[in-house]
């Protein structure tokens, strides 16, 4: 659904920047899931967090074979109005 054309990595901040294929630009901060989630622990190593990539034509973000997640929860997560699960708005349209 959602695709990311671009992005930028900060071990610093431990913040995505993501340019989506429509041209909007957002900022994700890992920081409450490198916390909160034992599968992104390991995302508190500078090393490891800049070595962030695309996979999956841009449909997912990943750091290892173990560490990934699929750009519709960062773009959810940016845009909530836009969560078919969660959004009122969509709830009554369908």
């Amino acid at each position: 659904m959602y695709r990311v054309v671009q992005f930028l990595a900060d071990p610093k901040t431990r913040e995505l920047t993501l340019t989506w294929d429509g041209g909007a630009v957002t900022t994700k901060s890992m920081t409450d899931l490198i916390a909160r989630k034992k599968l992104f622990k390991p995302l508190a190593d500078d090393a490891l967090f800049q070595k962030a990539h695309l996979i999956n034509e841009g449909r997912a973000v990943a750091w290892n074979a173990e560490i990934d997640i699929c750009v519709d929860a960062l773009w959810y997560d940016a845009h909530p109005e836009d969560n078919p699960f969660t959004s009122p708005k969509l709830a009554k349209a369908g």
